[in-house]
């Protein structure tokens, strides 16, 4: 695949990864120095004019959206067959990384929870302003240097569905899809369910739903209940638990009606949670798939 020299108003240094429909690249812009992740979609010219409109909207809603706890949208810009985003480069490491090099050992009650409630104040703010993620994993999870969580790649559904059925789905983001998100909708509801998703794996060491297959995992998530985190991790409280697997209700109306009361109550007992040796856990679920990838730099990108 080509590596262009330029991009708009950046400098491109590196190539982090390519598809057939779009390229990630980090560079650097020419006026300020300032590093940048740049995504380029390349879409079909006929479709590209008719969405221009949305796009651009939906790019802009993006754009203005301000919180700590979420990585800047930079700029967005069309040319004739292709879409740009450029968002702000942080120097860390993404949660998917950290949670690879343990090798399923979960991460310290308390450190898991930090780390939860922070993307979910920045989910909590997105909802706010009428915007959904649509993409929670670990990989949009970026651990800064200074130890903050980040959230970062909202996903953009007018580029999307340019592109055509199930675009930009991965393996790895399908493990924390809500069911009726497997069937196109992407809502707060179907954010909750996939920040439920990664609530079970910092605390236990796995996903919910181990799987490869589109339709495995669709069924999965749709009709088998997950095995309750505290056969997995005993230090988990009990009161965690139950959040958790509301949060993880198969239908919208049966998890909490805003993201906000999942958080509160995740928060909301005054019980410790106490790290227990691993060797003490026991668990009867599959072995988690193998990671992906866990190059830090290659999980910053927008997908």
């Amino acid at each position: 695949m080509h590596r262009p020299s330029r991009i708009g108003a950046y400098t491109i240094h590196t190539m982090l990864v390519s598809s057939p429909s779009s390229s990630v690249y980090l560079g650097k812009a020419r006026a300020s120095e300032q590093h940048v992740v740049i995504k380029v979609w390349r879409m079909p010219h006929a479709r590209l004019r008719d969405e221009r409109g949305q796009i651009e909207q939906e790019c802009a809603a993006l754009a203005a959206l301000q919180h700590p706890g979420i990585l800047p949208l930079l700029e967005a810009f069309l040319t004739e067959r292709e879409s740009v985003v450029v968002r702000a480069y942080v120097p860390g490491l993404s949660l998917h990384a950290q949670l690879a090099a343990r090798s399923q050992v979960p991460l310290p009650p308390d450190q898991a929870l930090d780390i939860i409630l922070h993307i979910g104040a920045a989910l909590q703010a997105a909802h706010e302003q009428g915007i959904a993620h649509g993409s929670v994993t670990p990989h949009n999870v970026l651990l800064t240097e200074e130890g903050h969580a980040r959230l970062s790649d909202f996903r953009i559904s007018s580029i999307l569905s340019v592109l055509g059925e199930n675009a930009g789905e991965s393996a790895s983001r399908r493990r924390y899809m809500a069911p009726e998100q497997f069937q196109g909708e992407c809502s707060p509801a179907a954010d909750q369910y996939a920040l439920g998703c990664l609530t079970y794996e910092v605390l236990t060491g796995y996903v919910p739903f181990s799987g490869l297959a589109r339709a495995t995992l669709f069924q999965k998530h749709h009709s088998t209940l997950p095995t309750p985190p505290c056969l997995l991790n005993p230090a988990i409280p009990s009161h965690v638990e139950r959040a958790v697997l509301t949060a993880l209700a198969k239908t919208p109306g049966e998890r909490y009606h805003d993201l906000q009361a999942f958080l509160e109550r995740l928060a909301g007992s005054e019980e410790t949670l106490v790290s227990l040796p691993v060797a003490t856990v026991q668990t009867s679920v599959s072995q988690q798939d193998s990671p992906l990838d866990t190059t830090a730099i290659s999980q910053q990108t927008v997908r």
